[in-house]
């Protein structure tokens, strides 16, 4: 019924629907956040309503937000607002902050880099490679990323098995919005370059990678269904794991770990992992210049 109204409408409604919500969280959001950041995304959630621009084509905004010393952008009335909400409210990954010598992390599904610039501050000397498929999110991945300089790589592709074409699937996965989008094989005119963990370590030139984060919307099956060799070189994985067989796969393929696993919200922490046969851990991963990570 909604859906039928002109466009105007709809967002009133949504407006009105949600204004219980925007009351309801506001004061989390103050005590996390500071009163300036928190009005600032509950205007901008009232005035452009969370999935009012779904093709994730929304005014862009920018936030200062705690522990930060740039603004972070996002585009309003898109789910860019939401992972503002999980990184910087629920502080999602803030359990990491103990891990001992992180140099080296790769964000697989960085989207517009809220989780990224979260490691970044809490890892100040690690470098960290940071691949997205979207063109509209690693447009604003860039931005926000762009301050740390020559401690990012970003890729505009998508963590696959194999390096092959992909097809960008929008609006077709649990909410729908812009932090939903998936990947399938197949080339059409919105492909992207699959990439796998083995050459991101290759190109570059990386030991081992101490923190991997992955939040790749359900393509965590074909990942670990594939190759997964690349394990014996991560020290840490933080994962979202979307189905029953994602979580098979991937306790099968870790089979052979000792760690310390957590369960947190959405995300699973696999920590300080070792091969069962393995001496000590990996040492730091010491990173050095690296050349492109997505093959041309």
């Amino acid at each position: 019924m909604i859906a039928r109204l002109p466009r105007f409408l709809r967002r009133w409604v949504r407006r009105l629907r949600d204004l219980p919500l925007r009351f309801s969280e506001y004061p989390e959001q103050k005590q996390t956040l500071g009163s300036k950041a928190a009005q600032h995304l509950g205007w901008s959630a009232f005035r452009y309503p969370i999935g009012d621009h779904r093709d994730g084509a929304g005014p862009v905004s920018s936030v200062l937000l705690p522990g930060l010393i740039h603004p972070f952008y996002f585009r309003q009335g898109t789910s860019d607002v939401l992972a503002i909400k999980q990184l910087f409210v629920r502080l999602e990954y803030r359990r990491l902050q103990a891990l001992p010598h992180i140099e080296t992390i790769v964000d697989a599904g960085a989207n517009i880099g809220a989780a990224a610039v979260v490691l970044l501050t809490m890892f100040p000397h690690a470098k960290l490679i940071a691949i997205e498929p979207d063109p509209g999110n690693a447009a604003i991945l860039r931005r926000n990323l762009e301050p740390y300089g020559e401690r990012v790589t970003i890729g505009e592709a998508a963590v696959w098995p194999t390096p092959e074409p992909l097809q960008l699937v929008h609006a077709q996965f649990r909410d729908k919005l812009d932090w939903s989008i998936q990947v399938k094989p197949g080339e059409s005119t919105n492909s992207v370059q699959g990439v796998t963990i083995q050459q991101l370590l290759d190109n570059s030139r990386w030991h081992g990678i101490d923190l991997l984060k992955i939040d790749i919307e359900g393509a965590e099956v074909e990942l670990f269904r594939g190759d997964t060799s690349w394990l014996k070189r991560v020290k840490n994985l933080c994962i979202e794991i979307h189905s029953e067989e994602a979580k098979r796969l991937v306790d099968q393929a870790l089979a052979s770990f000792h760690y310390q696993q957590i369960v947190e919200g959405e995300t699973t922490y696999y920590l300080q992992m070792a091969t069962k046969d393995a001496t000590p851990p990996l040492p730091p991963s010491h990173p050095t210049s690296s050349p492109p990570i997505v093959p041309s």
